[in-house]
């Protein structure tokens, strides 16, 4: 650990109504970045040494019963008290916290996690007090759930800064670590690389091997003459039309963010209400898919040749730029509470989190320097190849390698008009409204969020 002084820097109606509520607060509370603080302890990301299958796995001493230091025992030792919400029990982050609690001298990570009965209410009420300028200093997004909409309100630290000063740089980790971002600030970095999304369309819709462009592709599902349901039946046709949508920053030139207008009256937005009406009705008749979500990491996923060999073609996720699997965020990103006391001890622990200590701590590596000793421990512990092949092939684990350098998250931006896209959609899908009158109150109500 490195001791330098040095100054740095620094969806649902519910959801809306209360940010609504607290923006004004916000204004004038203490929900704000601290403009500068002193910061001495930090990890840098190389800090450490690789602990070949820490856990031993597939051994005769599995071991998940790592040094625990109590909060009595804290105290005793003078240490600094951090606070830390959490959403899931046994994550990666407990491990992760036990190890920096034995190893710092200065600091302890006391980690509550919710009850799983109350987990949605617990995560709106901590998004109120963070609004309000309290909550913990550490969280989790498990536990921060709307995080991404309220990072706007200047409720979590800016990263950026301390990411600078402990030597991070964009080569050492994989492009997901930044999870939680907006215009140039990080609010949250991902110890982990939990999972990724990746699709693929049977060739027959789209004639062949070749990725059609987007308006090629809604033109060739919605003329499919065969029946057929798009992913599964319980797929409704707010998730269909989702598939479609939420890659794209703009959906697909329907949002102009620089005049701040829309335009849903257009054959696009026609044929995908159709397309997510068709699909949704042909739920529960026995149809074949015409859509399968890909399992691509190591341990779930398949080789690429059974796509290829059972006519499936990988099409990905639409983005503007072009078509990639998508990110999921890391339910263990961690955020630091702008209104924290300790801001030097909990970026000490995210630092730690991110550094090869505390990379040997989760199955997924973030960290680019050991992703191949972790597969290669993972491989080793089965008692042949041909065993490791069937959960850890090597073109699986290389393929997944690919989609953590790849593949995007994504963008949150446009969350609140998806909402009410699927809240006003609801009523032609169901036979109330027409697609006009649908599409004119969509306008109405996304056109006011724009100028507002």
């Amino acid at each position: 650990m490195k001791i330098i002084r040095k100054t740095c820097y620094k969806k649902t109606p519910i959801v809306i109504s209360i940010i609504c509520i607290f923006t004004l607060i916000t204004v004038f509370s203490s929900c704000s970045s601290k403009d500068t603080a002193e910061v001495s302890e930090f990890y840098t990301p190389t800090e450490g040494e690789y602990i070949h299958n820490i856990y031993g796995y597939n051994t005769d001493n599995v071991n998940y019963d790592f040094p625990y230091e109590s909060l009595e025992e804290a105290n005793a030792k003078g240490k600094v008290i951090l606070t830390m919400q959490d959403g899931i029990d046994g994550s990666d982050i407990s491990f992760i916290v036990n190890a920096f609690n034995n190893s710092n001298e200065h600091y302890h990570v006391e980690r509550t996690v919710y009850d799983d009965i109350e987990t949605h209410s617990s995560q709106e009420r901590l998004m109120v007090e963070l609004l309000a300028g309290k909550g913990p200093d550490l969280m989790t997004l498990s536990a921060c759930y709307y995080a991404p909409h309220i990072m706007s309100k200047g409720c979590f630290v800016d990263l950026v800064p301390l990411m600078e000063q402990s030597g991070f740089s964009d080569e050492l980790f994989f492009p997901c670590y930044k999870a939680l971002t907006y215009e140039n600030q990080i609010y949250g970095l991902a110890p982990n690389s939990l999972a990724a999304v990746d699709w693929a369309v049977r060739k027959d819709v789209i004639g062949g091997n070749k990725i059609p462009s987007f308006e090629e592709f809604v033109e060739d599902v919605l003329s499919y003459p065969n029946d057929a349901i798009f992913i599964n039946d319980v797929q409704g046709p707010d998730k269909i039309m989702d598939y479609f949508l939420r890659d794209s920053e703009t959906l697909w030139g329907m949002i102009d963010w620089n005049n701040r207008t829309c335009d849903f009256d257009c054959k696009l937005f026609y044929d995908l209400l159709e397309i997510a009406k068709r699909y949704s009705d042909a739920r529960s008749k026995g149809y074949e898919p015409i859509l399968i979500k890909k399992k691509i990491t190591p341990g779930l996923a398949v080789d690429e040749k059974y796509y290829e060999n059972n006519g499936w073609v990988t099409i990905g996720g639409w983005f503007e730029e072009g078509n990639y699997p998508e990110l999921l965020r890391s339910t263990s990103t961690l955020m630091i509470n702008a209104n924290t006391q300790y801001l030097e001890g909990a970026w000490a622990f995210i630092s730690y989190a991110l550094s090869v200590n505390g990379q040997n701590y989760v199955d997924c590596p973030i960290q680019k320097s050991i992703y191949d000793d972790v597969y290669k421990d993972m491989r080793a512990s089965f008692d042949n190849p041909n065993e490791a092949d069937e959960y850890y092939s090597i073109p699986v684990i290389e393929n997944y390698k690919k989609t953590l350098n790849t593949g995007k998250f994504a963008p949150y931006k446009t969350n609140e008009i998806l909402d009410i896209i699927y809240e006003e959609s609801d009523a032609f899908f169901s036979g109330d409204k027409s697609k006009e009158e649908v599409i004119n109150i969509i306008q109405s109500r996304v056109g006011i969020l724009l100028k507002e």
